[in-house]
This record gives C-alpha cells, structure tokens and sequence, in this order.
C-alpha cells in the first residue's frame, strides 16, 4: 500500500467509534460548527433564487438550530415553512449538494 499522490478522506460525527489503529494511520482535523448566523446570507439567497416567501431571520435562525447542523433537513424545513411545492438545490459551504423536495399538506 505504499503509494503516492492519493488522499483519503474519512469523515464522521462519531470519533469515539472509529477504530484506533484506522485514526493512528489519520491525521485528525476539528471542525467546528459554524455560527446559526453565519447561515443567513445563503438562506435568503436560496430563497430569493427559488422564489420562495420571505422569512424572518428570527425565524430561519430557528431553522438553523433544529436542523442541528444538517443542510439536508435545513432545506427540508425551509422548502416546508416557504410553503412552495417545487424542489431547489442547496450547496453548503462544504460543496455538499442536497436536494430537496418537499409538498406541504394543503
């Protein structure tokens, strides 16, 4: 296995359970949650692009800390509380892509 030039990423929530002899052959990096306001600027230009209804930022802060983190659920909830029956993409600032559709009961 010695070879040159490849990176391998691995990436979980969950340290404690990844084997100690994988994470001794691992260079670890912390990452640290980005701050709910730090998620505003790209909401509403989500929501702008989809045309979607405006929200407050009181309440899309809200939004942020259910979602605990997770774009996914994040687009989720704003698809659902924008009221809007279409599908849109979200590219998080880790390049992550999700894409959500989401009908609201009428």
């Amino acid at each position: 296995m010695n070879r040159e030039n490849i990176v391998c990423i691995l990436t979980t929530n969950h340290l404690n359970r990844v084997d100690d002899r994988v994470r001794d052959r691992c260079y670890e990096i912390d990452f640290n949650a980005a701050n709910p306001n730090d998620y505003l600027p790209r909401l509403r230009q989500l929501i702008v692009q989809s045309n979607l209804t405006p929200l407050s930022d009181k309440f899309l802060l809200n939004l942020v800390q259910k979602s605990n983190g997770s774009w996914r659920k994040l687009a989720n909830y704003l698809s659902y509380h924008c009221g809007r029956k279409q599908s849109f993409t979200v590219v998080s600032s880790e390049n992550s892509t999700v894409t959500t559709q989401v009908k609201k009961a009428e």
